[in-house]
Formats: C-alpha cells, structure tokens, sequence
C-alpha cells in the first residue's frame, strides 16, 4: 500500500477495507496497513484475506500497547488556564492526531442519522475537541461476522476524554454544566465500567467526582448549608451532587435539611449550651430561636426547641429587663388591649412564650424561699433544744429574707446573731436543673471570704426528688433530707477573689472586677455533709465562741 516492497508471506488481501479505513489505519497502525497488498498487483497470488474484522483486531491490539486508563488527550488548540495541573506520575498525554483518527474511527457507522447513545456521545465528544461531529458512513458487509466492531474502541475514548475533562477548572464546568449533563445522559450498560470507575459527576463545588462519592441533595436550604459549613468547619458541597444530577444517583445515599441541622445541634450540644452567653455559636443559636415559631425551622432543631426557653432567660442578663418580662406576666386585660400593636408583631408568640417561662421562674424563687425558711426553722429548733435557754435567749436567726429581696446583708439568707452580732453566715441554694450546679453572687462570694470559719453553703437539691409531692411545695422533712453542707467554703473562695477585694478597697486601683458570679462544683458538693450532721457541727461551733 505504500509503495514498498515486501515479500509474498507478509501480505494480505484487504477485503472491505476502503480508503476511510486505510487513512485511519496508517495513523494507528502503519505496520498493519503496509502489509495490505496493493489491488494492481494482487495477480493470481492467494493472500490470506483481511477482513474488517482483522482491521479492529489489529487496532484493538495496537490500543492495549499504546493507550491505558491514565492517559489525557488536550484538543489541538486550548486555553491552558482552563485546565489544572495533572500529575505526571500518573497521567500519560496521547497525540491528538492518532485520538482524532480514534474518534473518526468510533463515528464510523452505516446510518449517520442515527441517535443511539453511544454515536450521541461520539458527537459530543467530537465538539469538544472541536473536528468535524458528523458521523461518518461505511456500508455493511454482507458477513456480519466479518464487520468492523468499534466498541472496544469507544470505551477507550470515552474513558481518555473522561480523563481530560476532569482536569478542567471548576469555571469551565460550571458554564459546561449542560454539556456534562448530556455526556452522562449517553450513559449505556456498555460503557458501565467506564462511569463507574471515572470522575465525570458535578459536585455543587464544580468539581467532578466518583459517582459512589456524591449524596443527593434534596431541597437544601441555603442557610441550612452555610450553617452545617460554619459550625463542622467543613464543606457539604463538596459531597453534594449538582441538583441537576440527582436522577443519575439512583442508588445513592441523600441528604436533606433534617440531616444537616442534626449534625449542627450535635455540635451545638457538645459544649455546655446553658452557658449561652459563653458559646462559640451564641449568635447562630439566638438566630435559630428567634425562627423556631416557623414549623420549618421548629421541626429542624427539636432538642434547640426543647431548650429555648432556658437559654433565652439565661442570655438576659439585666434586671430591668428581667422585670420587664415579670410585668407582661402581671398584664391584665385592659392592659394587653392598649398592646394591641405589639401583638400584631411577628415575634409576638416568642414574648408568650418567654412569659410561660418566667412564671416557672417565679415559682421556684418562691420555692427557693420556702426552702430557706424551713432549713433555717429547723436550724432555729434543734439550736433551742440542745442550747441552755440563758445562751437561746440572745440568739437571734435572721431568716425572714424576702423572696423578692436579692443580697440583702450581703447576699446571706441566713444569718444567726449573739447579743447583735453576727455570729455565723448560711447560704441556701436550690438546684433546679442536672445539667448545672448552683452558682453564688459576687457579695456572696465576698461574704464568705470575708468570714471563712463561719460561713457555709448549703445546696437542695431538687434533681434528685423523686417523691410524689409537687417539688414546688416540698415538706420540712423533704428539702432536709436533699440538703448538702459545705463548711468554711469561704477558704476556697479567697484565692479567687483577693487580688480584687484588695482592688476594690483601693480607690487608685488601675482595674477591678466590679461584677461577677462563682459556680460551685457539683461533685465537690456532692461530697459535703448531710444536713444533719452539719447542724451537730454549728452547734458545737457556737458552743466554743460563746
């Protein structure tokens, strides 16, 4: 065929294979097509006869040589900031004139107006790499088995131009993403291997990927997603197929809103979330409860529902604003009518509902007063039975402090006096709530420093009733036996404090401390003495200093 000499046994008579052929031929496989005999001098030799089937043979074979799974094949003219770097170590390029003589090769076909999946994918491949997209005709032959068959080939295309997108930027697919769209769509059990093991599927990032690597995505919101990114300091998009996608992920796993927000209350949750005004995410917290009135939202962060309510009070740090929220629950009907504009506000059944809570509030100051009032009566009776009445006669325990009256003396609610002087200083705390422990003002916690072998705290316990009584009305006998005692606890208090009562009492002090509050470890309560024998331990205390 070109012009050379060769001896008898190297040839072969080519049969059905036309000029088409033979031009695609000499650009995959020269040696092949120089052992085909030229027809002018064919004689009455016998060659062994090439068929078309011998032609994709020998281009089958040539391609396992030359052509693997990592190589990429750039088109002839292209804008290199379009792509990203590749690595050489895995990537190999192929010429782009042997994989045009491919692609002509894969168009070949005795019906150029056909739409078949696999002449459609042809097509567009030819528009990428910018050649002629026509499918190119070759009649049949009678012996069937004697045809050409292409599809080997084609799938060898299909995965080098499948290796080439994929090092394009994140810009060129997003404004290809219909381009990609109908690639996928010539998908056929055929090239199955070929999707499955590539990466030609949009994530929401524009990046391709593995199909088995993307999640649906149904009907995200976007606030939901920059929230779950914030909080995970991750990037769900990255996992997250374009929409447009979702029908091609039958099998996949998806993600919806309820996903997402689960996995933001968890991080949420993580750290102490009463601590609200502490939180890394308070203002991301505080924006999720000001939507939970919307059903959408109050579906999405149940456990935040359940909690709102607590964390609302706790970021309200102000007294004003504290008695502002009283006097809503106090409103009578008259009132609420001259309110009749804020009502129309749409965050009018949040205030409702912070009331509800402030009531609950109320009730346990009220308990909290009760319980005060009954350890203190209990106090004051055993002193009396087991003191002489000449010593009884000139004590006197102070515990009628108000329940509206907060630090007064000092912050103590119970204080016992010897001929008018202050003899010994209690505090009674109630624990309403598991997950924290009871916490003492800043006068408290001077109080106690101040008067560290004759102060002490006691905590009720209210979490660990399980009695039948209403917890807001407990008997003598009840809040005694939940009543933990920690004595001198002022010893442990002064070396937090000191720096700053030496600062206060300093008028030229550069800085001090004009508010805070002191939590007490529960464990370390935990551990103090049963109410009882604490009472022994005061009484033989004012025994020794009287």
């Amino acid at each position: 065929m070109d012009g050379l000499f060769q001896s008898y046994s190297n040839l072969r008579q080519g049969k059905d294979i036309n000029d088409q052929l033979i031009e695609i031929g000499k650009k995959i496989m020269p040696h092949s097509i120089s052992q085909l005999i030229d027809e002018r001098f064919k004689f009455d030799f016998n060659f062994d006869i090439y068929h078309r089937k011998d032609f994709s043979n020998s281009i089958n074979n040539k391609l396992n040589e030359i052509l693997s799974d990592n190589h990429l094949c750039f088109p002839s003219e292209y804008d290199v900031d379009l792509f990203v770097s590749w690595d050489e170590s895995i990537y190999s390029t192929f010429d782009i004139d042997s994989f045009e003589a491919l692609l002509s090769y894969c168009k070949l076909t005795n019906n150029i107006n056909s739409q078949s999946k696999p002449n459609r994918l042809m097509v567009l491949i030819s528009d990428y790499y910018n050649v002629n997209n026509n499918l190119i005709y070759i009649d049949s032959v009678d012996n069937k088995e004697d045809d050409l068959d292409v599809r080997q080939v084609q799938k060898k295309v299909v995965k080098l131009f499948f290796n080439t997108i994929l090092h394009q930027t994140s810009s060129w697919i997003e404004s290809h993403i219909r381009f990609i769209f109908d690639v996928i769509s010539c998908y056929e059990d055929r090239y199955k291997e070929v999707f499955l093991t590539s990466k030609i599927y949009p994530n929401q990032l524009y990046t391709l990927r593995n199909i088995s690597e993307l999640k649906k995505d149904i009907d995200l919101k976007e606030e939901i997603i920059e929230l779950y990114n914030k909080v995970t300091k991750s990037e769900i998009r990255a996992i997250l197929a374009h929409r447009d996608f979702n029908n091609f992920l039958v099998e996949n796993d998806f993600i919806d809103n309820k996903y997402l927000s689960k996995q933001i209350e968890d991080v949420f949750l993580e750290t102490d979330i009463n601590d609200i005004n502490e939180h890394s995410f308070k203002e991301d917290i505080i924006n999720i409860i000001s939507k939970l009135n919307n059903p959408f939202y109050k579906d999405l962060f149940q456990r935040l529902d359940d909690r709102k309510a607590n964390l609302m009070l706790e970021i309200v740090t102000n007294q004003d604003t504290k008695d502002d929220i009283f006097s809503i629950v106090r409103l009578k009907e008259d009132q609420l009518k001259k309110l009749g504009k804020l009502v129309q506000l749409p965050n009018f059944d949040e205030i409702l509902s912070k009331a509800e809570d402030v009531v609950r509030l109320e009730k346990e100051r009220n308990s909290d007063f009760q319980h005060k009032h009954k350890i203190g009566t209990y106090i004051e009776r055993k002193i009396r039975e087991k003191l002489s009445s000449t010593i009884t006669s000139k004590l006197v325990i102070d515990k009628e402090k108000r329940v509206d009256a907060e630090d007064v003396q000092g912050g103590q609610d119970i204080i016992i006096y010897y001929n008018g002087d202050p003899v010994y200083f209690i505090e009674v705390k109630s624990r309403w709530d598991s997950r924290n422990s009871v916490t003492m003002s800043k006068l408290q916690l001077e109080r106690a420093s101040d008067n560290a072998d004759k102060y002490a705290l006691i905590s009720v316990d209210i979490t660990k009733y399980h009695g039948k009584s209403d917890r807001y009305e407990l008997l003598e006998e009840e809040v005694i036996s939940l009543a933990k005692a920690i004595n001198n606890i002022g010893q442990d208090i002064t070396p937090l404090i000191s720096n700053n009562l030496i600062a206060e009492r300093d008028y030229a002090s550069r800085v001090k401390l004009t508010d805070y509050r002191g939590v007490v470890n529960q464990d370390f309560i935990n551990m103090g003495d049963n109410f009882e024998s604490f009472v022994d331990s005061l009484i033989k205390h004012l025994e020794s200093i009287i």
